[in-house]
């Protein structure tokens, strides 16, 4: 029980983040400053627009009946 409880916790610090050596390149510096910039929101909406897709897909398979 304290796994299952642990790994929240644990997947939620930003040491993994912190370590990484991709995250703190020139290339994602780029990126970061490109997503952020003056279309925060309309990047924002770009990336969040599947989500919706997927969930209901995942809703679909989800209820779909078992053999």
């Amino acid at each position: 029980m304290r796994r299952v409880l642990a790994f929240p916790v644990l997947a939620l610090t930003a040491g993994p983040a912190a370590a990484c050596n991709i995250c703190h390149s020139p290339t994602s510096l780029g990126v970061r400053h490109l997503l952020f910039s003056h279309d925060f929101w309309l990047n924002a909406a770009a990336v969040a627009a599947p989500l919706p897709v997927l969930a209901l897909a995942i809703v679909l398979v989800a209820r779909e009946p078992r053999r």
